[in-house]
């Protein structure tokens, strides 16, 4: 599979993204519960998605999801085994690319790094895959899972090659709710209802590092809280990494 995500990323005059082993399990442990549960979502039976399933293994940096199923099944429904995974790897690929927003992220050019996930359910004949996509400009010291509202912490980093002009900003949403399979079945294109309440320019050192201290406190809620930090690459500012707190 990185093969070909890397054949259509030079194909497009793209640089090539390397492997990245956390993304790769959050991918597979994604995968591995869609085929378990059969349910087809960027989102979890917990209700989380990519980006917090991603920080909840140490994750530090702003993860992008493509997903993707096929039944692999007898004429008569029933399941059929696959003898060929090479084959559907690249049927998948290249189903994926005919979709204007998977394509998209395939080619993405700030994206440096991948990791993917495949599950197969041999009593299903379904098979499912994540593709996690990151791109990482920063390394941000880790935060504390967990926090109480109204506390201050201080985010930290070093800038990578590439990368100006960091920016730290807060985010606010209530704590995820279980989700029924039919509703996850229902969902499609992922998106949070995450409301920035602060923003901070950190202070910048030569060396390139940074440090910026944020307030835990969006008009006293508990919830679950993010910290972003934004850089520039080159013309366009990128998400570079994303951490998840859970604030009562």
């Amino acid at each position: 599979m990185l093969r070909v995500i890397n054949a259509d990323r030079q194909a497009n005059g793209l640089p090539p993204v390397a492997w990245d082993v956390t993304a790769a399990e959050v991918g597979a442990l994604h995968a591995e519960a869609m085929a378990d549960q059969a349910f087809f979502s960027h989102w979890s039976p917990d209700g989380v998605g990519p980006d917090l399933r991603y920080s909840r293994v140490g994750g530090r940096d702003a993860v992008m999801e493509n997903i993707y199923t096929f039944a692999y099944r007898f004429n008569d429904g029933s399941a059929a085994p696959i003898d060929d995974f090479a084959a559907l790897v690249r049927q998948a690929q290249a189903a994926l690319m005919q979709s204007p927003g998977h394509r998209r992220n395939i080619l993405t050019p700030t994206h440096t790094h991948v990791g993917v996930g495949f599950a197969y359910n041999p009593s299903t004949g379904s098979f499912y895959l994540a593709q996690e996509f990151l791109g990482r400009y920063v390394v941000v010291d880790a935060l504390p899972a967990m926090a109480q509202v109204g506390d201050t912490i201080v985010v930290s980093g070093q800038l990578l090659p590439g990368a100006t002009e960091p920016l730290v900003n807060v985010t606010y949403e209530p704590l995820p709710s279980p989700m029924s399979i039919e509703e996850l079945n229902a969902t499609g294109s992922y998106q949070r209802d995450a409301t920035i309440y602060a923003s901070s320019q950190p202070s910048l050192a030569e060396n390139g590092t940074f440090q910026a201290t944020v307030a835990l406190d969006n008009a006293g809620r508990a919830g679950m809280y993010s910290v972003r930090v934004w850089v520039r690459v080159g013309a366009e500012q990128v998400l570079a990494s994303e951490q998840f707190l859970l604030v009562r």
